[in-house]
Protein backbone atom coordinates (compact mmCIF):
# COMPACT_ATOMS: atom_id res chain seq x y z
CA UNK A 1 0.00 0.00 0.00
CA UNK A 2 1.14 3.54 -0.79
CA UNK A 3 2.16 5.08 2.58
CA UNK A 4 4.08 8.27 1.76
CA UNK A 5 1.70 11.04 2.84
CA UNK A 6 4.23 13.82 2.27
CA UNK A 7 4.89 12.68 -1.31
CA UNK A 8 1.22 12.72 -2.28
CA UNK A 9 0.69 16.09 -0.57
CA UNK A 10 3.65 17.76 -2.31
CA UNK A 11 3.46 16.09 -5.70
CA UNK A 12 -0.06 14.69 -6.02
CA UNK A 13 -0.45 15.56 -9.72
CA UNK A 14 2.53 13.50 -10.91
CA UNK A 15 1.84 10.69 -8.44
CA UNK A 16 -1.70 10.24 -9.74
CA UNK A 17 -0.64 10.68 -13.40
CA UNK A 18 2.05 7.99 -13.07
CA UNK A 19 -0.58 5.49 -12.00
CA UNK A 20 1.17 4.31 -8.86
CA UNK A 21 -2.07 4.96 -7.04
CA UNK A 22 -5.49 6.32 -8.05
CA UNK A 23 -7.19 7.19 -4.77
CA UNK A 24 -5.48 8.31 -1.57
CA UNK A 25 -7.06 9.49 1.70
CA UNK A 26 -4.79 11.36 4.15
CA UNK A 27 -5.67 12.58 7.63
CA UNK A 28 -3.27 14.28 10.03
CA UNK A 29 -0.25 13.23 7.99
CA UNK A 30 -1.25 9.57 7.86
CA UNK A 31 -2.38 7.63 4.77
CA UNK A 32 -5.66 5.97 5.75
CA UNK A 33 -6.49 4.54 2.33
CA UNK A 34 -4.59 4.07 -0.92
CA UNK A 35 -5.70 2.02 -3.86
CA UNK A 36 -5.60 1.83 -7.61
CA UNK A 37 -9.40 1.62 -7.52
CA UNK A 38 -10.36 5.18 -8.40
CA UNK A 39 -13.57 7.09 -8.02
CA UNK A 40 -16.90 5.93 -6.66
CA UNK A 41 -16.26 2.32 -5.60
CA UNK A 42 -13.20 3.26 -3.53
CA UNK A 43 -14.97 6.26 -2.00
CA UNK A 44 -17.93 4.11 -0.97
CA UNK A 45 -15.50 1.91 0.99
CA UNK A 46 -13.96 4.98 2.60
CA UNK A 47 -17.35 6.46 3.46
CA UNK A 48 -18.53 3.26 5.14
CA UNK A 49 -15.31 3.07 7.17
CA UNK A 50 -15.64 6.75 8.16
CA UNK A 51 -12.26 7.57 6.61
CA UNK A 52 -13.37 10.72 4.82
CA UNK A 53 -14.20 12.93 7.81
CA UNK A 54 -11.60 15.70 8.13
CA UNK A 55 -9.41 14.11 5.44
CA UNK A 56 -7.61 15.27 2.32
CA UNK A 57 -8.69 13.16 -0.65
CA UNK A 58 -6.61 12.74 -3.81
CA UNK A 59 -8.38 11.14 -6.78
CA UNK A 60 -7.79 10.83 -10.51
CA UNK A 61 -11.34 11.94 -11.33
CA UNK A 62 -14.47 12.96 -9.51
CA UNK A 63 -18.02 13.26 -10.77
CA UNK A 64 -21.23 14.17 -8.96
CA UNK A 65 -21.47 10.80 -7.19
CA UNK A 66 -17.93 11.17 -5.81
CA UNK A 67 -18.58 14.80 -4.85
CA UNK A 68 -21.69 13.89 -2.84
CA UNK A 69 -19.82 11.12 -1.01
CA UNK A 70 -17.03 13.55 -0.18
CA UNK A 71 -19.37 16.26 1.06
CA UNK A 72 -21.62 13.91 3.03
CA UNK A 73 -18.53 12.12 4.36
CA UNK A 74 -17.28 15.51 5.64
CA UNK A 75 -13.96 15.51 3.78
CA UNK A 76 -11.83 18.61 4.40
CA UNK A 77 -10.47 19.04 0.86
CA UNK A 78 -10.28 17.20 -2.45
CA UNK A 79 -7.66 17.23 -5.20
CA UNK A 80 -8.37 15.67 -8.62
CA UNK A 81 -6.78 15.42 -12.04
CA UNK A 82 -10.22 15.73 -13.66
CA UNK A 83 -13.51 16.91 -12.22
CA UNK A 84 -16.90 17.45 -13.76
CA UNK A 85 -18.46 20.88 -13.53
CA UNK A 86 -21.38 19.48 -11.53
CA UNK A 87 -18.96 17.92 -9.03
CA UNK A 88 -17.04 21.19 -8.59
CA UNK A 89 -20.28 23.16 -8.19
CA UNK A 90 -21.62 20.75 -5.56
CA UNK A 91 -18.38 20.83 -3.56
CA UNK A 92 -18.20 24.61 -3.60
CA UNK A 93 -21.87 24.97 -2.71
CA UNK A 94 -21.22 22.86 0.38
CA UNK A 95 -17.95 24.60 1.36
CA UNK A 96 -15.69 21.71 0.41
CA UNK A 97 -12.35 22.97 -0.92
CA UNK A 98 -11.72 21.46 -4.35
CA UNK A 99 -8.75 21.74 -6.71
CA UNK A 100 -8.62 20.09 -10.12
CA UNK A 101 -6.16 20.14 -12.99
CA UNK A 102 -8.95 19.94 -15.55
CA UNK A 103 -12.68 20.65 -15.44
CA UNK A 104 -15.05 19.09 -17.95
CA UNK A 105 -18.77 19.49 -18.66
CA UNK A 106 -19.31 15.72 -18.55
CA UNK A 107 -17.08 13.11 -16.99
CA UNK A 108 -18.79 10.08 -18.55
CA UNK A 109 -20.30 9.43 -21.97
CA UNK A 110 -22.58 6.74 -23.43
CA UNK A 111 -19.68 4.35 -24.07
CA UNK A 112 -19.12 4.21 -20.29
CA UNK A 113 -22.50 3.05 -19.04
CA UNK A 114 -21.21 2.35 -15.53
CA UNK A 115 -19.99 5.91 -15.09
CA UNK A 116 -23.21 7.33 -16.52
CA UNK A 117 -25.21 5.23 -14.06
CA UNK A 118 -23.11 6.51 -11.17
CA UNK A 119 -23.94 10.09 -12.15
CA UNK A 120 -27.61 9.31 -12.77
CA UNK A 121 -27.87 7.68 -9.36
CA UNK A 122 -26.15 10.63 -7.72
CA UNK A 123 -28.41 13.15 -9.42
CA UNK A 124 -31.52 11.68 -7.81
CA UNK A 125 -30.01 10.96 -4.36
CA UNK A 126 -30.79 13.39 -1.57
CA UNK A 127 -29.19 11.42 1.28
CA UNK A 128 -25.99 9.45 1.71
CA UNK A 129 -27.94 6.28 2.51
CA UNK A 130 -29.91 6.52 -0.73
CA UNK A 131 -26.79 7.20 -2.77
CA UNK A 132 -24.82 4.28 -1.32
CA UNK A 133 -27.77 1.91 -1.72
CA UNK A 134 -28.10 2.95 -5.35
CA UNK A 135 -24.36 2.69 -6.06
CA UNK A 136 -24.09 -0.73 -4.43
CA UNK A 137 -26.99 -1.85 -6.61
CA UNK A 138 -24.69 -1.21 -9.58
CA UNK A 139 -22.14 -3.78 -8.40
CA UNK A 140 -21.37 -7.04 -10.18
CA UNK A 141 -24.35 -9.21 -10.99
CA UNK A 142 -24.91 -12.45 -9.04
CA UNK A 143 -25.38 -15.71 -10.91
CA UNK A 144 -26.22 -19.31 -10.05
CA UNK A 145 -25.95 -22.54 -12.00
CA UNK A 146 -29.10 -24.30 -13.20
CA UNK A 147 -29.34 -27.79 -11.72
CA UNK A 148 -31.95 -29.19 -14.16
CA UNK A 149 -32.99 -28.75 -17.77
CA UNK A 150 -35.94 -26.38 -18.02
CA UNK A 151 -35.63 -25.10 -14.44
CA UNK A 152 -34.26 -21.72 -13.34
CA UNK A 153 -32.70 -21.19 -9.90
CA UNK A 154 -35.56 -20.48 -7.48
CA UNK A 155 -34.45 -16.88 -6.92
CA UNK A 156 -33.78 -16.04 -10.59
CA UNK A 157 -34.06 -12.43 -11.73
CA UNK A 158 -37.20 -11.87 -13.84
CA UNK A 159 -36.81 -9.49 -16.79
CA UNK A 160 -38.92 -6.75 -18.34
CA UNK A 161 -39.07 -6.16 -22.10
CA UNK A 162 -36.96 -2.98 -21.90
CA UNK A 163 -33.34 -2.71 -22.97
CA UNK A 164 -31.26 -4.24 -20.19
CA UNK A 165 -27.59 -4.39 -19.20
CA UNK A 166 -25.80 -6.54 -16.62
CA UNK A 167 -22.52 -5.85 -14.84
CA UNK A 168 -20.26 -8.79 -15.71
CA UNK A 169 -16.90 -8.56 -13.94
CA UNK A 170 -17.04 -4.76 -13.93
CA UNK A 171 -18.15 -4.37 -17.54
CA UNK A 172 -21.73 -3.48 -18.44
CA UNK A 173 -22.98 -5.88 -21.10
CA UNK A 174 -26.19 -5.52 -23.10
CA UNK A 175 -28.71 -8.34 -22.68
CA UNK A 176 -29.77 -9.68 -26.08
CA UNK A 177 -33.45 -10.15 -26.97
CA UNK A 178 -35.24 -8.22 -24.20
CA UNK A 179 -38.45 -10.05 -23.33
CA UNK A 180 -40.95 -9.91 -20.51
CA UNK A 181 -40.76 -12.32 -17.54
CA UNK A 182 -37.72 -14.33 -18.62
CA UNK A 183 -34.36 -15.17 -17.04
CA UNK A 184 -30.94 -13.85 -18.09
CA UNK A 185 -28.36 -16.45 -19.08
CA UNK A 186 -24.75 -15.27 -19.00
CA UNK A 187 -21.66 -16.66 -20.64
CA UNK A 188 -18.27 -15.32 -21.63
CA UNK A 189 -18.91 -11.58 -21.81
CA UNK A 190 -22.40 -12.27 -23.18
CA UNK A 191 -25.92 -12.16 -21.77
CA UNK A 192 -29.32 -12.96 -23.24
CA UNK A 193 -32.86 -13.67 -22.11
CA UNK A 194 -33.99 -17.28 -22.07
CA UNK A 195 -37.37 -18.95 -21.70
CA UNK A 196 -37.83 -21.88 -19.34
CA UNK A 197 -37.84 -24.33 -22.23
CA UNK A 198 -34.43 -23.06 -23.43
CA UNK A 199 -32.39 -23.30 -20.25
CA UNK A 200 -30.14 -26.32 -19.69
CA UNK A 201 -28.47 -27.87 -16.70
CA UNK A 202 -25.20 -26.06 -16.05
CA UNK A 203 -26.32 -22.73 -17.54
CA UNK A 204 -25.42 -19.69 -15.43
CA UNK A 205 -28.46 -17.50 -14.73
CA UNK A 206 -28.73 -14.10 -13.03
CA UNK A 207 -30.31 -14.26 -9.58
CA UNK A 208 -31.46 -11.78 -6.96
CA UNK A 209 -33.59 -8.66 -7.01
CA UNK A 210 -31.61 -6.55 -9.46
CA UNK A 211 -28.06 -6.18 -8.15
CA UNK A 212 -25.86 -5.48 -11.16
CA UNK A 213 -28.83 -5.16 -13.52
CA UNK A 214 -29.89 -1.93 -15.23
CA UNK A 215 -33.11 -1.63 -17.21
CA UNK A 216 -33.64 1.34 -19.48
CA UNK A 217 -36.15 3.75 -18.02
CA UNK A 218 -39.25 4.54 -20.06
CA UNK A 219 -38.92 7.85 -21.87
CA UNK A 220 -41.79 8.39 -24.28
CA UNK A 221 -41.32 10.46 -27.40
CA UNK A 222 -42.98 13.82 -27.62
CA UNK A 223 -46.63 13.39 -28.52
CA UNK A 224 -46.97 9.88 -27.11
CA UNK A 225 -49.76 9.61 -24.56
CA UNK A 226 -49.62 5.99 -23.56
CA UNK A 227 -47.68 4.29 -20.77
CA UNK A 228 -47.49 1.24 -18.57
CA UNK A 229 -50.88 0.37 -17.05
CA UNK A 230 -52.22 3.75 -18.20
CA UNK A 231 -52.67 3.36 -21.96
CA UNK A 232 -55.54 5.50 -23.13
CA UNK A 233 -58.32 3.33 -24.47
CA UNK A 234 -61.79 4.66 -25.18
CA UNK A 235 -64.60 3.75 -27.50
CA UNK A 236 -65.31 7.47 -27.95
CA UNK A 237 -61.91 8.47 -29.34
CA UNK A 238 -61.85 9.70 -32.99
CA UNK A 239 -61.22 6.51 -34.96
CA UNK A 240 -60.20 8.01 -38.30
CA UNK A 241 -57.59 10.25 -36.71
CA UNK A 242 -56.18 7.35 -34.73
CA UNK A 243 -55.97 5.15 -37.82
CA UNK A 244 -54.25 8.01 -39.65
CA UNK A 245 -51.68 8.08 -36.85
CA UNK A 246 -51.20 4.31 -37.20
CA UNK A 247 -50.48 4.79 -40.92
CA UNK A 248 -47.90 7.46 -40.07
CA UNK A 249 -46.23 5.13 -37.56
CA UNK A 250 -46.06 2.36 -40.17
CA UNK A 251 -44.56 4.71 -42.76
CA UNK A 252 -41.95 5.91 -40.29
CA UNK A 253 -41.12 2.33 -39.32
CA UNK A 254 -40.69 1.36 -42.97
CA UNK A 255 -38.40 4.36 -43.60
CA UNK A 256 -36.25 3.19 -40.70
CA UNK A 257 -35.98 -0.27 -42.26
CA UNK A 258 -38.01 -1.96 -39.53
CA UNK A 259 -40.48 -4.78 -40.04
CA UNK A 260 -44.23 -4.86 -39.36
CA UNK A 261 -46.03 -7.77 -37.72
CA UNK A 262 -49.76 -8.48 -37.91
CA UNK A 263 -51.44 -10.74 -35.40
CA UNK A 264 -54.89 -11.60 -36.69
CA UNK A 265 -58.04 -13.46 -35.68
CA UNK A 266 -60.79 -15.13 -37.77
CA UNK A 267 -63.11 -12.13 -37.40
CA UNK A 268 -61.00 -10.51 -40.12
CA UNK A 269 -62.42 -13.11 -42.51
CA UNK A 270 -65.93 -13.31 -41.02
CA UNK A 271 -66.43 -9.55 -41.47
CA UNK A 272 -65.35 -9.62 -45.10
CA UNK A 273 -62.17 -7.67 -44.44
CA UNK A 274 -59.80 -10.38 -45.59
CA UNK A 275 -59.45 -8.46 -48.85
CA UNK A 276 -57.97 -5.49 -46.97
CA UNK A 277 -55.40 -7.61 -45.18
CA UNK A 278 -54.60 -9.30 -48.49
CA UNK A 279 -53.99 -5.88 -50.00
CA UNK A 280 -51.66 -4.86 -47.18
CA UNK A 281 -49.65 -8.06 -47.64
CA UNK A 282 -49.59 -7.69 -51.42
CA UNK A 283 -48.35 -4.09 -51.07
CA UNK A 284 -45.53 -5.11 -48.76
CA UNK A 285 -46.85 -3.48 -45.58
CA UNK A 286 -46.91 -6.73 -43.60
CA UNK A 287 -43.68 -8.69 -43.16
CA UNK A 288 -44.83 -11.44 -40.80
CA UNK A 289 -48.28 -12.80 -39.89
CA UNK A 290 -49.13 -14.56 -36.62
CA UNK A 291 -52.44 -16.31 -36.13
CA UNK A 292 -54.13 -19.57 -35.34
CA UNK A 293 -55.87 -22.37 -37.18
CA UNK A 294 -59.10 -20.35 -37.43
CA UNK A 295 -57.95 -17.34 -39.46
CA UNK A 296 -56.20 -19.62 -41.94
CA UNK A 297 -59.03 -22.16 -42.18
CA UNK A 298 -61.72 -19.53 -42.80
CA UNK A 299 -59.60 -17.49 -45.22
CA UNK A 300 -58.93 -20.64 -47.23
CA UNK A 301 -62.62 -21.61 -46.95
CA UNK A 302 -63.66 -18.23 -48.34
CA UNK A 303 -61.29 -18.47 -51.28
CA UNK A 304 -62.04 -22.15 -51.96
CA UNK A 305 -65.80 -22.39 -51.36
CA UNK A 306 -66.83 -18.71 -51.07
CA UNK A 307 -68.02 -18.93 -47.45
CA UNK A 308 -66.75 -18.21 -43.96
CA UNK A 309 -68.25 -20.48 -41.30
CA UNK A 310 -70.80 -21.47 -43.90
CA UNK A 311 -71.93 -17.90 -44.57
CA UNK A 312 -71.50 -16.44 -48.05
CA UNK A 313 -69.10 -13.53 -47.52
CA UNK A 314 -70.37 -11.38 -50.40
CA UNK A 315 -74.10 -11.61 -49.55
CA UNK A 316 -74.13 -12.61 -45.89
CA UNK A 317 -76.53 -15.49 -46.65
CA UNK A 318 -76.23 -18.84 -44.89
CA UNK A 319 -75.53 -21.73 -47.27
CA UNK A 320 -77.25 -25.06 -46.78
CA UNK A 321 -74.68 -27.51 -45.45
CA UNK A 322 -72.23 -24.63 -45.07
CA UNK A 323 -71.44 -25.51 -41.49
CA UNK A 324 -69.01 -28.17 -42.68
CA UNK A 325 -67.38 -26.05 -45.41
CA UNK A 326 -64.38 -25.18 -43.24
CA UNK A 327 -63.88 -28.87 -42.42
CA UNK A 328 -63.93 -29.79 -46.11
CA UNK A 329 -61.48 -26.97 -46.80
CA UNK A 330 -59.12 -28.16 -44.08
CA UNK A 331 -59.34 -31.69 -45.45
CA UNK A 332 -58.51 -30.48 -48.94
CA UNK A 333 -55.49 -28.48 -47.78
CA UNK A 334 -54.30 -31.49 -45.80
CA UNK A 335 -54.71 -33.60 -48.95
CA UNK A 336 -52.32 -31.29 -50.81
CA UNK A 337 -49.84 -31.29 -47.93
CA UNK A 338 -50.19 -27.70 -46.78
CA UNK A 339 -51.11 -24.16 -47.77
CA UNK A 340 -48.16 -23.53 -50.07
CA UNK A 341 -48.76 -26.73 -52.02
CA UNK A 342 -52.45 -25.86 -52.41
CA UNK A 343 -51.50 -22.43 -53.78
CA UNK A 344 -48.96 -23.94 -56.17
CA UNK A 345 -51.60 -26.44 -57.32
CA UNK A 346 -53.95 -23.47 -57.94
CA UNK A 347 -56.56 -24.84 -55.56
CA UNK A 348 -56.29 -21.53 -53.68
CA UNK A 349 -56.11 -18.56 -56.04
CA UNK A 350 -56.67 -15.56 -53.76
CA UNK A 351 -56.87 -14.48 -50.15
CA UNK A 352 -54.65 -13.69 -47.19
CA UNK A 353 -52.56 -16.85 -47.26
CA UNK A 354 -52.41 -16.90 -51.05
CA UNK A 355 -50.76 -13.47 -50.83
CA UNK A 356 -48.43 -14.70 -48.08
CA UNK A 357 -47.23 -17.57 -50.25
CA UNK A 358 -47.05 -15.42 -53.36
CA UNK A 359 -45.00 -12.66 -51.66
CA UNK A 360 -42.93 -14.89 -49.40
CA UNK A 361 -44.43 -13.34 -46.27
CA UNK A 362 -43.63 -15.52 -43.27
CA UNK A 363 -46.57 -16.79 -41.23
CA UNK A 364 -46.67 -18.71 -37.95
CA UNK A 365 -49.90 -20.50 -37.04
CA UNK A 366 -50.14 -21.55 -33.39
CA UNK A 367 -52.85 -24.07 -32.60
CA UNK A 368 -55.15 -24.52 -29.63
CA UNK A 369 -57.20 -27.34 -28.13
CA UNK A 370 -60.41 -26.16 -29.84
CA UNK A 371 -59.07 -26.37 -33.41
CA UNK A 372 -60.77 -28.40 -36.12
CA UNK A 373 -58.39 -30.38 -38.27
CA UNK A 374 -56.06 -28.68 -37.84
CA UNK A 375 -54.40 -27.46 -41.02
CA UNK A 376 -51.05 -29.05 -41.82
CA UNK A 377 -49.24 -25.74 -41.28
CA UNK A 378 -50.58 -25.28 -37.75
CA UNK A 379 -48.07 -25.98 -34.98
CA UNK A 380 -49.95 -27.97 -32.35
CA UNK A 381 -47.11 -28.09 -29.82
CA UNK A 382 -47.60 -24.80 -27.95
CA UNK A 383 -43.99 -24.59 -26.75
CA UNK A 384 -42.66 -25.13 -30.27
CA UNK A 385 -45.17 -22.61 -31.65
CA UNK A 386 -44.00 -20.06 -29.09
CA UNK A 387 -40.38 -20.66 -30.08
CA UNK A 388 -41.23 -20.19 -33.77
CA UNK A 389 -42.91 -16.89 -32.91
CA UNK A 390 -39.92 -15.97 -30.75
CA UNK A 391 -37.55 -16.50 -33.70
CA UNK A 392 -39.36 -13.66 -35.45
CA UNK A 393 -39.80 -11.32 -32.49
CA UNK A 394 -36.12 -11.63 -31.61
CA UNK A 395 -35.29 -10.26 -35.05
CA UNK A 396 -37.28 -7.19 -34.08
CA UNK A 397 -40.37 -5.34 -35.31
CA UNK A 398 -41.02 -1.63 -35.55
CA UNK A 399 -44.80 -2.08 -35.38
CA UNK A 400 -47.08 -4.91 -34.27
CA UNK A 401 -50.74 -4.72 -35.36
CA UNK A 402 -52.93 -6.93 -33.16
CA UNK A 403 -56.34 -7.22 -34.75
CA UNK A 404 -59.38 -9.09 -33.43
CA UNK A 405 -57.63 -11.79 -31.39
CA UNK A 406 -57.05 -11.64 -27.65
CA UNK A 407 -55.39 -15.04 -27.25
CA UNK A 408 -52.67 -14.69 -29.88
CA UNK A 409 -52.19 -10.99 -29.12
CA UNK A 410 -51.46 -11.69 -25.45
CA UNK A 411 -49.01 -14.43 -26.46
CA UNK A 412 -47.28 -12.09 -28.91
CA UNK A 413 -47.23 -9.13 -26.53
CA UNK A 414 -45.29 -11.24 -24.04
CA UNK A 415 -42.59 -11.82 -26.66
CA UNK A 416 -42.16 -8.28 -28.01
CA UNK A 417 -39.52 -5.83 -26.81
CA UNK A 418 -40.53 -2.45 -25.44
CA UNK A 419 -39.43 -0.49 -28.50
CA UNK A 420 -41.99 -2.21 -30.74
CA UNK A 421 -45.08 -0.02 -31.09
CA UNK A 422 -48.16 -2.15 -30.42
CA UNK A 423 -51.47 -1.24 -32.09
CA UNK A 424 -54.38 -3.15 -30.53
CA UNK A 425 -57.70 -3.29 -32.38
CA UNK A 426 -60.89 -4.99 -31.21
CA UNK A 427 -64.59 -4.13 -30.97
CA UNK A 428 -64.55 -5.27 -27.34
CA UNK A 429 -63.38 -2.52 -24.97
CA UNK A 430 -62.40 -5.05 -22.29
CA UNK A 431 -60.14 -6.96 -24.71
CA UNK A 432 -58.39 -3.80 -25.91
CA UNK A 433 -57.87 -2.56 -22.35
CA UNK A 434 -56.52 -5.94 -21.24
CA UNK A 435 -53.95 -5.94 -24.02
CA UNK A 436 -53.02 -2.25 -23.81
CA UNK A 437 -52.44 -2.56 -20.07
CA UNK A 438 -49.80 -5.24 -20.55
CA UNK A 439 -47.08 -2.74 -21.39
CA UNK A 440 -45.87 0.58 -22.63
CA UNK A 441 -45.79 1.81 -26.21
CA UNK A 442 -49.29 0.47 -26.85
CA UNK A 443 -52.18 2.24 -28.56
CA UNK A 444 -55.67 0.75 -28.21
CA UNK A 445 -58.44 1.36 -30.74
CA UNK A 446 -61.94 0.09 -30.01
CA UNK A 447 -63.52 -0.52 -33.40
CA UNK A 448 -64.60 -3.18 -35.87
CA UNK A 449 -61.67 -4.81 -37.65
CA UNK A 450 -63.29 -4.26 -41.06
CA UNK A 451 -63.45 -0.50 -40.49
CA UNK A 452 -59.89 -0.39 -39.17
CA UNK A 453 -58.37 -2.37 -42.03
CA UNK A 454 -60.37 -0.59 -44.73
CA UNK A 455 -59.38 2.84 -43.37
CA UNK A 456 -55.76 1.75 -42.94
CA UNK A 457 -55.65 0.67 -46.58
CA UNK A 458 -57.12 4.03 -47.54
CA UNK A 459 -54.53 5.96 -45.49
CA UNK A 460 -51.68 3.86 -46.91
CA UNK A 461 -53.10 4.14 -50.47
CA UNK A 462 -53.33 0.37 -50.87
CA UNK A 463 -55.22 -0.94 -53.90
CA UNK A 464 -57.82 -3.59 -53.09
Amino acid sequence: MFTNAKLIQKNWRNTLKQGQVSLVVVREGEVLYANKVSGVSGLVDCFKQDLLSGSEVYDTKIGLAAAKLLVWGKARSVFALTASQSAVNFCKANNLAVESVKQVDRLYFSNDLGGCLFEKTAFGAQRAEDLIRGLEGLGEVRVERCTKDGVFPLNYYSTSNRKTWVNLQGKWTAVRHPEMDKAIRVGRKKARTVATCEVKRGDMVVVGDGLGVYEEKVELKKGQDFGFMSSEVSAERPKEALIGRVAEIMRESRREGKRTLLVGGPAIVHTGSGKYLSGLIRSGWIDVLFGGNAIAAHDLEENYLGTSLGTEVTSGNRIEGGHHHHLRTINTIRFYGGIKNAVVAKVIKSGIFYECVRSGTKFVLAGSIRDDGPLTDVITDSVRAQMEMRKETRNGFGVALMVATTLHSVATGNLLSFDTTKIIVDDNLASVTKLADRGTNALGIVTDCAYFLSQLCNKLEVEI
